[in-house]
């Protein structure tokens, strides 16, 4: 049996992953969703983008087909401008 359970990464977690799913997105024009919440305050977009069957390796040689998730979010508040997160 195949398990599928979401896993969250940190920045600096599993580093070929994420270089793979960079070299990856660019190819993908349809695999990505833009979200605008203007009923928010602040007002907040989000871009998904995503990606399947990246490989990845672990520790012990085993290889994995894996589904990656990202969101790119930027929050604009009038008095302190623009930030944005990554997850």
């Amino acid at each position: 049996m195949i398990g599928k359970y979401p896993i969250v990464l940190q920045e600096g977690d599993l580093p070929n992953l994420h270089r793979s799913f960079a070299t990856v997105r660019p190819h993908l024009p349809n695999q990505h969703k833009r979200i605008h919440l203007p009923q928010t305050a602040p007002k907040v977009v989000q871009n998904y983008a995503w990606a399947e069957d990246l490989e990845y390796v672990d520790s012990q040689k085993r290889r994995h087909a894996l589904r990656l998730i990202e969101c790119q979010e930027t929050s604009t508040i009038a008095e302190q401008g623009v930030s944005a997160t990554r997850h």
